[in-house]
């Protein structure tokens, strides 16, 4: 889980969604990302095995705007939990999901 508008709080230190994970049975690590230069640090969750269906409603349950996933061989894939945007279907955004 990635994608948290800056209005939101990150999931990052979230006892809940580790919990749940654990409940899940799911293979997780706690992670982070930045910004080429370093100077924006993200922390997240990376999540493997639980298939898009199950992490959406991770994502829905627990506020995220979206999601990273991916399966090996793959294209990562930005899987946005909202509906697209009016201007997104010209937008040249072709590994980019809006679920509604």
């Amino acid at each position: 889980m990635a994608t948290t508008p800056s209005t939101r709080p990150s999931l990052c230190g979230t006892v809940p969604l580790a919990s749940k994970l654990e409940r899940l049975g799911a293979n997780y690590r706690r992670v982070w990302a930045q910004d080429a230069q370093g100077s924006h640090r993200e922390a997240g969750w990376l999540i493997a095995g639980l298939g898009s269906q199950r992490t959406d409603e991770l994502g829905r349950e627990f506020d995220q705007a979206g999601i990273l996933g991916w399966s090996r061989g793959e294209p990562v894939r930005l899987r946005m939990l909202m509906p697209a945007p009016p201007d997104a279907a010209g937008a040249g955004l072709p590994h980019v999901d809006w679920i509604e």
